[in-house]
This record gives structure tokens, C-alpha cells and sequence, in this order.
């Protein structure tokens, strides 16, 4: 007699074309399948839910800015031939996906009515949401959604890691907090990534809120070799290698005017002119920090995977928002106490230049650095965390 597998259902971000996005659900599909065993099937959500349309009257005003400046940045591209770089990154990411995550079947649901159908079709024992900032409310995006676990569905609901990062209660309507208050009340397990989102939750329910750390920490991605000519060339001559995973421009020009000539100076994920180093994969993303004397980014994973490779990392807070909380950037190097690798840069002024140039110095001078304390910290916390949620969920289907 052939025994039914009990399903679990991931309902996190798997379409964006972000390489922290695609290896947070790759890590956290592998995390649950090694946790649960064969008697499980582990099944990764894949569903877009944008809608194109905003939610509050705020959204509209950023929609428009951000339309208005998505269409200049497209000028550029084309400009600087970076654009064929954006193409070919976003279709490898698919790629990525399709070989190496198991998801079900891809589904468009413009309606909270159509992914609710698409959800209840997958008959899920198990509902796993996060992680990733699958619970901003952010232009464009409906909301509640499915990645707040509907509490009308039956079976197991756990949160995993999971962000609010970029929302605001306060953009929220009346019924939209109640809806969000029925699906956190029929949580079994909370656990969320960093404390901005343990608040925000906490207005919600008064079930117990556990800080986690983001899923690619805790999962040991294959090391993949990654070849590059840029680089070999780089090694050859001795030549260290400075990366940029860096948004703002005037940064960009401040370092490539000071350290062009003497550093081989490269930009990943977001690319600027005569640096561009495409990586082909999430997996060789997960590993090529190893290859860099110095990183330098406004971006969560560009900071988590230089802890995880040991590398020397400048980490940079920009967003206006993050002067009314603390960034998840900030959130996890304060509970790591490596906060001496973060900066702020509100205005680019001069004062702030010279902040930066100062901690460069100070990085590039470091023969060697080590995050071994870092990874112990995460790793004991997790462990308990984990155990808490096999447990849950043994002790519900075994």
C-alpha cells in the first residue's frame, strides 16, 4: 500500500531577478527537505501576484516616480550597453529556477481570489511562508496576500524568516489590520528575520515572535568554480579587486576616481559602465565573494555573502525610510556586532565621503579577516529554532 506523502507547501518570492531572492528560496526548500525526510514532499510556490496597481494614495505618487525614473535608468542602459548584461542576468535566473527549485507549476494571479484558488489546488498539509521581504507592502503589490498564510486554509501555518522590510503600518487601512490580524492569530510558529518585523507583527497577535536569521546563512551552498578573465588577469598581476554592489552613482564615481588605476574595480547585480562582471548563476554568486580583497553595498545579500566568504565588506544604508527604523541591513550586523562595517550616506555630502574613503582605507589595509564568530553565533541560535519548527511539524504528522 503506497503511503501519501505529506505536502509542504514554500510560499515565498521566486521570480524576481535577484540573486538573493532565488538562493533565500533555493536554501530554504533544501533546509526543509534535509529537516523533514522522505516522508515529506517540499514544494516551493511559484506565483506572481503584482498587479501593476498601487494600494494608498502614497503608493501612487512613489508608482509615478518610479515609473518616470525606471525609464530614464532604461535610456542609460542602452546608452552604456547595459542593458544585453540585465537580459541575459534575468533569463539565467529562470534558468536557475527551473534546474534547481522545486516549484510547481508558474501561475500568474492578479487577484487575491486567483492565487487563494491556486493555493488551495497544490493541497498543501504544510504552509511555509518566507522568506525574504515577502511582507512589505509595496507599491504595486495587493494587500493581504497569500504570503500572509490565509487562516481559512487548514494545516500546519509557520513562518519562516520572514521580512516586512519597506512597510508601514501606518500606510495600512482599518480592515487591511484586521485581515492581517486573522492571519497572524492562526500562525502555529513565528519566526521572523529581523526585529523591525518582530514589531510589526506584534501589533497583530500576541503569539510568541522569534528573531531568525535569513535562510542562505544556514544552508552550505556547492562550491562552484567560477572563471573569469577580468579576474585571472587580476590575480596574475597581484592586483586586488574591489566589488561593487552598489546603486548610487556618485558612490560609484568617488571610488572608481580614486582607486581605478591601482584596484581592478568590478560592479555586480547592479552594473556600471567598463565594470560589469556578469555572474552566470545564484550558485557562483553564493561563492564568488572569495575572489574580492573588498566589498562595498547598499544590498542584504551582497552583505551576507561576504560573512559567509570571509570577505572584507563596507555595507551602506541610503533609503530615507531607514531614519525612522532600523534597516535590515543595520538589524543584522548590530545582532552580529559588526556594525563597524556600516555606514549611512544620506546626502553624499563631503562629510560622508570622507567616511567612506576612511573605511576603505581601513578595510584594504586588513590582512586577513575572519566571520568564523559571526557564523557560530548564527548557527547556535538557529539550531534551537530550528528544532522548534521540526518539531511542530513532526509532532502534528508523525
Amino acid at each position: 500500500m503506497m503511503v501519501k506523502k505529506i505536502r509542504v507547501g514554500i510560499i515565498t518570492l521566486v521570480t524576481s531577478i535577484n540573486y538573493g531572492t532565488a538562493l533565500q528560496a533555493y536554501a530554504t526548500e533544501k533546509i526543509f527537505e534535509k529537516m523533514l525526510g522522505e516522508k515529506f514532499v517540499v514544494e516551493v510556490l511559484n506565483i506572481q501576484i503584482w498587479n501593476g496597481k498601487s494600494t494608498t494614495e502614497i503608493d501612487k505618487d512613489i508608482s509615478v516616480k518610479n515609473k518616470l525614473m525606471n525609464a530614464l535608468r532604461k535610456l542609460l542602459r542602452i546608452k552604456f550597453n547595459i542593458m544585453y548584461s540585465n537580459n541575459k542576468m534575468k533569463r539565467l535566473m529562470q534558468e536557475f529556477v527551473e534546474s534547481n527549485i522545486k516549484t510547481s507549476p508558474q501561475r500568474y494571479c492578479p487577484t487575491y481570489e486567483d492565487s487563494l484558488e491556486f493555493l488551495v489546488s497544490r493541497d498543501y498539509d504544510v504552509y511555509i511562508s518566507g522568506s525574504d521581504e515577502i511582507w512589505a507592502n509595496k507599491p504595486g503589490k495587493p494587500y493581504p496576500n497569500i504570503y500572509f498564510i490565509p487562516p481559512q486554509l487548514e494545516g500546519l501555518k509557520i513562518s519562516f524568516s520572514s521580512s516586512v522590510n519597506r512597510g508601514d503600518i501606518n500606510h495600512l487601512t482599518e480592515l487591511q489590520k484586521q485581515e492581517l490580524s486573522k492571519s497572524f492569530n492562526k500562525y502555529d510558529l513565528i519566526t521572523v528575520r529581523d526585529e523591525n518585523t518582530g514589531n510589526f507583527v506584534s501589533n497583530f497577535t500576541q503569539k510568541s515572535v522569534s528573531l531568525m536569521y535569513d535562510p542562505t546563512f544556514l544552508y552550505d551552498f556547492p562550491l562552484v568554480e567560477f572563471n573569469n578573465r577580468k579576474i585571472t588577469e587580476a590575480k596574475k598581476q597581484h592586483k586586488r579587486i574591489i566589488c561593487l554592489m552598489v546603486s548610487d552613482r556618485i558612490i560609484v564615481n568617488e571610488i572608481m576616481n580614486k582607486y581605478g588605476e591601482e584596484y581592478l574595480i568590478v560592479s555586480i547585480y547592479v552594473f556600471h559602465p567598463n565594470t560589469v562582471l556578469l555572474v552566470p548563476s545564484p550558485l557562483e554568486f553564493a561563492v564568488i565573494f572569495k575572489q574580492f580583497d573588498l566589498v562595498i553595498t547598499n544590498f542584504f545579500h551582497g552583505t551576507v555573502f561576504s560573512i559567509k566568504n570571509d570577505t572584507p565588506f563596507i555595507s551602506i544604508d541610503k533609503e530615507e525610510i531607514y531614519k525612522t527604523y532600523e534597516s535590515k541591513i543595520a538589524d543584522l550586523l548590530r545582532r552580529l556586532n559588526l556594525k563597524d562595517h556600516y555606514l549611512t550616506m544620506w546626502n553624499n555630502n563631503e562629510e560622508e565621503i570622507c567616511m567612506l574613503h576612511n573605511k576603505i582605507q581601513e578595510m584594504l589595509c586588513l590582512k586577513s579577516i575572519n566571520y568564523s564568530n559571526a557564523r557560530q553565533q548564527i548557527k547556535k541560535e538557529c539550531e534551537f529554532l530550528l528544532e522548534g519548527i521540526y518539531n511542530c511539524i513532526n509532532s502534528a504528522y508523525i
